[in-house]
């Protein structure tokens, strides 16, 4: 098969890494696009995952991500119950990689800048095992809207979606976070194989362009990186103008900045800078990008950019990713010990004035914990109250993580409100019933939304169904993998709940995973599985 070039990307490639690699990777681009799948750790239905290894669906580990396989390019993945349960997220292999770079700690204040579609964000909940704060931010509201969709479907617990551009963010958490993921817009070369639009849309100009836009974008996540914090940089691009030339444009604003290390399997270094001074006589926007910094260049201790790592097509089973990892070695400034000690102070006030539930005297918290005592176990009612503040907003109440809640009593006033949609504008939108941006133009999900207002009584939301496991209900629905009854409850048809079963919400579950509420009456469970997602699955495993 003949792969039709934009001539200048040919040029690119041959010029910053030499005729042979251009050889070796369009001789990838005969080979299929490589698929990969996640196992889900925050969901049960470990057992399950083990049936389609069983299948022969998960057999191929893929070496830089954990509980990661790649899968055949039939697979059935995406149509098996195991998927709409949130235990399996499909993702491109390389992408895997920038969450095990990030290297994330349970505890930790963690910001995922540009976050949509969800890949990075989900796997970093996993490898945190939903603890700490996760904001996951995206500026686009549609993108937004598949970003919270696929927190709800995945499990997550303690993370907050946000819908603001990177500077209105940060704002709102000066300072603030330990490890930030910048996943950057880019010109998108590593999509090339699977992607042909991709490829033919691909410009001379974009490099250039893309590189002010992640500098921007940057700049506004160092604002929001606390001291000793890292960044952590990354681009499904091949070309060194966004990758190297952006690492070194923003080392040479940020002194205090450094680069650390990755250690990945099967990622090669990044370009050294003498290499990038040899390559820039013959790729002129290379040129471009250093000329600002020639100075610094000349004058400085130059910065190892080998440090960084870059995935290519012919060197990994992926399609391509780059990565740098930049930690904030020096101490607060004075100008910035003055302000944490403000933010402290603001913080401390905050918590002694408000109790672990804002606004205690809603009737939303009431109808919750009545709610909670006939439904949910006291394990999880405990974690709520240890780690979460019961957050009302609008028709919605939250556990908002403590971490999130301090810092939103301190820094600002409450969000306004959204417009209310018009009935065409919300059946056009939703997808499942909590993902709606009513109530907030910036926060989409301030935490994990609990129950919903209507008309004098609460429903509670799919998300916290998705997020809760079987024991973590006192009546739950248990169903098998390969229960037929699975299926049945997918599409939307009633099914008949076991002899003796109490009225009211049950949890339905499948090999111990929440996917979603039934509500007992006179013997009859009806389904409240959201119309929006309801449709024809089939068991990948016999």
């Amino acid at each position: 098969m003949e792969i039709e070039w934009p001539e200048a990307y040919a040029d690119m490639f041959r010029a910053c890494f030499g005729v042979e690699q251009w050889r070796l990777y369009c001789e990838a681009f005969l080979s299929p696009p490589v698929r990969g799948v996640r196992a889900n750790p925050l969901k049960a239905g470990g057992a399950a995952v083990h049936a389609l290894q069983a299948a022969g669906w998960l057999r191929d580990p893929v070496p830089w991500s954990a509980d990661s396989y790649y899968i055949p390019a039939h697979a059935p993945v995406g149509a098996d119950p195991l998927h709409a349960a949130g235990c399996l997220y499909l993702q491109e292999p390389s992408a895997m990689a920038a969450a095990t770079a990030l290297s994330p700690d349970p505890g930790e204040r963690i910001l995922d800048l540009c976050a949509a579609p969800g890949s990075k964000t989900t796997h970093i909940a996993a490898l945190v095992n939903n603890g700490g704060l996760l904001v996951a931010n995206e500026p686009n509201p549609e993108r937004c809207r598949i970003l919270a969709e696929n927190t709800e479907r995945m499990g997550l617990l303690s993370t907050t979606v946000t819908q603001a551009k990177p500077e209105s963010l940060a704002s709102l958490f000066p300072q603030f976070f330990s490890a930030i993921l910048v996943d950057a817009p880019c010109s998108g070369e590593g999509m090339f194989r699977k992607d042909a639009d991709a490829r033919a849309c691909w410009r001379p100009d974009l490099p250039l362009a893309n590189a002010r836009r992640q500098l921007d974008i940057l700049e506004s996540a160092y604002s929001m990186l606390a001291p000793g914090g890292r960044i952590l940089y990354a681009t499904c691009t091949f070309n060194p103008v966004e990758n190297e030339g952006v690492v070194l444009n923003f080392l040479a604003r940020h002194p205090e900045l450094a680069l650390a290390e990755i250690h990945l399997p099967q990622s090669g270094p990044g370009l050294t800078v003498k290499e990038l001074q040899a390559i820039r006589t013959s790729y002129q926007p290379l040129d471009h990008c250093l000329q600002p910094i020639d100075d610094w260049l000349a004058s400085v201790e130059i910065r190892d950019t080998s440090l960084c790592a870059r995935y290519f097509p012919h060197e990994a089973r992926g399609e391509g990713h780059f990565m740098a990892v930049l930690y904030r070695q020096r101490a607060l400034l004075p100008e910035d010990q003055a302000a944490s000690v403000n933010d402290n102070t603001r913080r401390e006030r905050a918590r002694r004035r408000a109790t672990t539930v804002r606004g205690a005297h809603s009737p939303l918290v009431a109808l919750f914990r009545e709610f909670a005592s006939r439904t949910l176990s006291e394990s999880f009612l405990h974690h709520l109250e240890d780690a979460y503040t019961l957050w009302p907003q609008g028709d919605l109440l939250f556990a908002a993580p403590r971490d999130l809640a301090d810092q939103l009593r301190a820094t600002a006033a409450p969000p306004r409100q959204r417009p209310t949609p018009t009935r065409r504008q919300t059946s056009a939108r939703l997808r499942s019933e909590e993902t709606t941006p009513t109530y907030s133009p910036l926060f989409l999900r301030i935490g994990l939304p609990l129950v919903r207002m209507a008309q004098r009584h609460i429903v509670p939301t799919h998300t916290l169904a998705m997020a809760l496991r079987a024991e973590d209900a006192l009546h739950p629905l248990r169903f098998a993998y390969g229960d037929p009854a699975v299926l049945a409850y997918l599409k939307g048809e009633s099914i008949a709940p076991p002899p003796g079963a109490p009225s009211g919400w049950t949890l339905v579950t499948m090999a111990g995973a929440g996917i979603g509420w039934g509500k007992i009456s006179d013997g009859i469970l009806k389904n409240h599985y959201p119309k929006g997602l309801r449709r024809v699955y089939r068991f990948a495993a016999p």
